[in-house]
């Protein structure tokens, strides 16, 4: 999934295929100065929450491992930003 020269951009909820997996690896390529979020959703109250561990600001790729359930890829640049998901 590929998200192209962003600069403000929240992607509609994500969800992992079901597996019966905890955890699930998500694989994130970010090309600009970002801000990039990656947020989840509390399944207990409905609050989308971002943590530190899941924001990026600048150029990076890396593997992440997120628990089951949705989530979603916020954008909040100055200047274009292009963001890549694998899972």
């Amino acid at each position: 999934m590929l998200f192209k020269d962003q600069t403000s951009f929240t992607s509609d909820p994500l969800s992992f295929p079901a597996n019966g997996a905890k955890f699930n690896d998500l694989w994130i390529g970010v090309t600009g100065a970002g801000p990039v979020y990656v947020d989840l959703l509390d399944d207990e109250d409905g609050v989308w929450r971002t943590y530190p561990e899941l924001t990026f600001s600048s150029t990076t790729g890396q593997l992440l491992t997120l628990p089951r359930g949705e989530f979603r890829v916020r954008i909040a640049a100055a200047t274009a930003t292009t963001v890549k998901l694998q899972w």
